[in-house]
């Protein structure tokens, strides 16, 4: 052959695999210098036509008819095997951006869910909708709204003359039902049962839909798990507002939603809400402060100032005063009162009542030498500023006990 020089190449290749084939120009310095002592190929036009061509020439006439045909057969299989080839880098391609693509909206919705439980509901939960009607929109994004529409109802909050718990849980409701159509089960279909029942208790609350019943969602979301942590608070939380009947039934289901110590301050602000308000729940209400501080939790501050109007702010009363020593051991009822309020925390006009109670359950806890100078400088005080009343009579008794 003086025209044309066919060099074979071998590499290792994965069993089963075509590996791309691309023809291209080769530069001339590149050529070993045994090849350019013949003449090379080189095609202006098509190079599958111009290369049989050649070879046809190159051939006897005996074997032209077998050259071309093997000529043909070869530069088919290059051509196949280099459309496979491109045809593999595309998918791969194709393969690099769907991966890219997924990794991307995944760091997006955890990124808005992190924005959605920093209180910015409304503009998570449609962040995390738009990612979630994305083509091939990863799992994590549908579970994140699930969750974001879940911690909405949880802490959401309406204003009362321009928005209704009905218009809040609208958008909410139907992305929590089709997460239980698509399978949820176990804990997670324990939850969102339990949110679902919490959505239709908020509804209850505007005051003008009474046919929702979310007894039946609480219900089912212990059915389905059983120590369900918002199953049981949830439900605790409307058997006690539904009236006394069910008190010690809801009592059971607080206990055992804190046993789980899980979202443990979401629970006590369910407890404490109903209880704090409640003459028939006082004494649990102070139970329970007690047994926070015994547990090192934190008491929302927004409770407070209801804690001190409602349990303490009449401890001058007998039947109140009495309540704060008999909850729970005195000793510990002292303990709670400091934990919750510091003399220096309130206002002037609070810290006689301060003092007053300080020196109550000091007395109760068996240390009433201890009160005495202070509650003997209070009633000297009150006595100066013409301050008679409850507090001080509460005051004067008490320094008579021995």
């Amino acid at each position: 052959m003086t025209e044309l020089g066919l060099v074979e190449q071998r590499w290792p290749r994965p069993a089963g695999r075509l590996l791309p084939v691309i023809v291209t120009e080769t530069p001339r310095d590149r050529i070993p210098a045994y090849l350019l002592a013949v003449t090379l190929l080189q095609p202006r036009g098509e190079v599958v036509a111009e290369t049989v061509a050649r070879v046809a020439r190159m051939a006897s006439p005996g074997l032209k008819k077998w050259v071309v045909i093997g000529a043909i057969a070869s530069l088919l299989v290059v051509a196949a095997m280099a459309y496979v080839g491109v045809q593999q880098a595309a998918a791969r391609s194709e393969a690099a951006a769907r991966t890219a693509m997924h990794k991307q909206l995944t760091t997006d919705a955890a990124r808005a869910l992190e924005l959605c439980q920093g209180g910015a509901y409304q503009e998570a939960f449609a962040e995390l909708t738009k990612i979630g009607t994305m083509p091939d929109a990863p799992s994590q994004a549908r579970v994140a709204r699930e969750d974001c529409a879940m911690a909405w109802l949880r802490k959401g909050r309406v204003t009362v003359g321009h928005t209704t718990f009905e218009q809040l849980v609208a958008p909410l409701k139907p992305v929590l039902a089709q997460a239980l159509v698509a399978g949820a089960s176990g804990p997670r279909a324990g939850d969102l049962h339990a949110h679902l029942g919490w959505a239709d208790a908020l509804i209850r609350l505007d005051g003008k839909t009474v046919s929702v019943d979310p007894e039946s969602s609480f219900r089912r979301s212990v059915e389905v798990d059983p120590r369900n942590v918002y199953g049981h608070a949830m439900w605790a939380n409307w058997m006690l507002r539904r009236g006394s009947s069910q008190q010690s039934e809801a009592l059971k289901h607080f206990e055992i939603a804190l046993a789980e110590r899980r979202d443990v301050a979401f629970v006590r602000n369910l407890q404490l809400g109903m209880m704090i308000t409640s003459e028939g729940l006082a004494a649990e209400a102070l139970r329970v402060l007690n047994e926070m501080r015994k547990r090192g939790e934190t008491l929302d501050p927004q409770h407070k100032p209801r804690v001190w109007s409602y349990l303490y702010a009449r401890a001058y009363r007998e039947p109140e005063g009495r309540r704060l020593t008999e909850a729970v051991p005195p000793a510990e009822a002292l303990d709670t009162f400091r934990w919750l309020f510091s003399r220096n925390d309130l206002d002037a006009s609070q810290q006689p009542l301060w003092r007053y109670v300080e020196g109550l359950l000091l007395a109760r806890s068996g240390h009433s030498e201890e009160a005495r100078p202070d509650l003997e400088a209070l009633r000297r005080e009150l006595q100066a500023s013409r301050t008679d009343g409850p507090l001080f009579d509460a005051v004067v008794a008490l320094l008579a006990r021995k």
